[in-house]
């Protein structure tokens, strides 16, 4: 199970991410579902995983919120990944781009993030 703890490791991982790599990044998110219920998701990146972004949450082998959370994310046109806490705890720049880079940028040309090569053609 994921102690708040290492739930709030994540969320300031992703904060140090944000303020490092000049990514938008909301910590923690609540994706709200169809029927109005609030899902809590370690975070939304507005600019990466899809055109309307992606939300992810915490790999938590007691807690079976995916399968909702996927749904919910999917209705509303995102993409949704789960993370492990145990390698996003903290901040590993290598990391944290290498995730960033698999699920492809769709910001603004104008925000490409410098780090981030742009695709050829």
């Amino acid at each position: 199970m994921i102690t708040d703890e290492q739930r709030e490791r994540v969320y300031a991982a992703w904060r140090i991410a944000a303020d490092a790599l000049s990514i938008r990044v909301e910590v923690p998110y609540l994706l709200k579902t169809s029927d109005g219920e609030e899902l809590l998701c370690a975070a939304q990146l507005p600019d990466f995983g899809g055109p309307k972004g992606m939300v992810f949450s915490l790999l938590d082998h007691l807690t079976h919120l995916g399968g909702k959370v996927g749904s919910a994310a999917k209705s509303r046109g995102l993409y949704y990944s789960i993370i492990n806490p145990a390698i996003y705890d903290h901040y590993d720049e290598e990391i944290f781009i290498e995730a960033l880079t698999d699920w492809g940028f769709f910001g603004s040309k104008d925000d490409w993030p410098i780090w981030l090569p742009r695709p050829k053609g």
